[in-house]
């Protein structure tokens, strides 16, 4: 006799059929997870070899930040600021500058910004500039607008703007390295010359830069490759050592200031460090004149004039600080502004 076999419930088979259709798309979605995954890696690494290899080669620079502490006669005298961040399309750079000077027998400090856009290229696409000493405030801005850059200054109550025609893209002067240590074959003793926007002065200016020879270099403990560039100011010639990327190891300033690179663990600290003593001494300073009646503000434009390299003690008077009516001389009859020039 033929015994029929146990049916197995109905609800049986669709929980086993639910259990496969879920192991299916489960293993689909894991499929397509990975693909988009590999997808997603592979584009990133296009990208990432797009933009590296699209990295200019006329122009070095090293994304991240650099401290410099200034000196005069053993003595700490302000620090340098930069900061360098990559963009998809360029680069985007600040330039912070605290320090004092003992002009006039007292001390005066000058506080100075820069903040610029650059193409990959290292080419101005625009830039703003602050410098501000007790004798006031001078800003400035630019931006360059297809083949025209568009300036505007402000100092005091006085305000310009200015369209200049640029037959070929401009580079800011304090990139001026950048550029030279990207060229091929620098050769010791030749003299390298360009038009650059100055942004102390917001004005085109010549810069002429002496190459004088690739050597060891210690800064801090630390041993580098340094390029030694000769950048002429004037009658003079300022020193600038710089590494493999173009980044500033030791920099001359006028007035016997040296400027040399710091560990970057330390800037913040020691440059914070610095300006409370600094600022301590200035203000005791300017107490004790006040109390003498002999209180004197620096001008702007001195302190422009030393942040571009440009400056001599020669040739300051009475007429570069705000000193009291009766000592201020009367400006020379073929210079009413009594600004001093810039030497060619």
């Amino acid at each position: 006799m033929l015994r029929a076999g146990k049916r197995r419930p109905k609800n049986d088979f669709d929980s086993d059929n639910s259990l496969k259709l879920f192991d299916i798309i489960g293993i689909v979605v894991v499929a397509v997870w990975l693909g988009l995954s590999g997808l997603f890696i592979y584009r990133a690494q296009s990208s990432s070899a797009s933009q590296s290899s699209q990295r200019s080669a006329e122009f070095v620079m090293r994304e991240g930040a650099t401290w410099l502490v200034l000196r005069r006669n053993t003595q700490d005298a302000g620090y340098v600021h930069q900061t360098r961040t990559e963009l998809a399309d360029g680069w985007l750079l600040e330039h912070d500058t605290y320090m004092v000077v003992d002009l006039l027998g007292e001390p005066q400090s000058i506080d100075a910004s820069v903040k610029t856009r650059l193409d990959i290229d290292g080419y101005l696409r625009q830039f703003t500039t602050e410098v501000r000493t007790s004798g006031g405030l001078f800003k400035a801005t630019g931006k360059v607008e297809g083949e025209t850059l568009r300036l505007s200054t402000t100092l005091g109550d006085d305000a310009t703007t200015e369209s200049i025609a640029l037959d070929e893209p401009v580079r800011l002067s304090i990139n001026a390295l950048n550029a030279l240590v990207a060229t091929d074959g620098l050769n010791p003793g030749e003299t390298y010359r360009a038009s650059y926007m100055d942004p102390y002065f917001a004005m085109l200016s010549p810069v002429e830069m002496r190459y004088i020879e690739n050597r060891e270099l210690e800064v801090y403990d630390e041993n580098f490759q340094a390029d030694h560039f000769r950048k002429r100011a004037g009658e003079r010639e300022l020193d600038f050592y710089v590494d493999a990327e173009a980044d500033l190891l030791i920099r001359a300033f006028p007035l016997r200031t040296t400027a040399a690179r710091i560990p970057a663990a330390l800037g913040k600290t020691r440059s914070a460090s610095i300006r409370r003593q600094l600022e301590t001494r200035n203000a005791d300073a300017a107490k004790e004149a006040g109390e003498a009646g002999e209180r004197k503000t620096l001008r702007v434009a001195v302190a422009r004039q030393i942040l571009a390299g440009h400056f001599s003690r020669d040739e300051l008077s009475l007429a570069d600080a705000n000193a009291p009516p009766a000592e201020r001389p009367a400006p020379a009859d073929d210079d009413q502004s009594g600004e001093m020039k810039i030497a060619e």
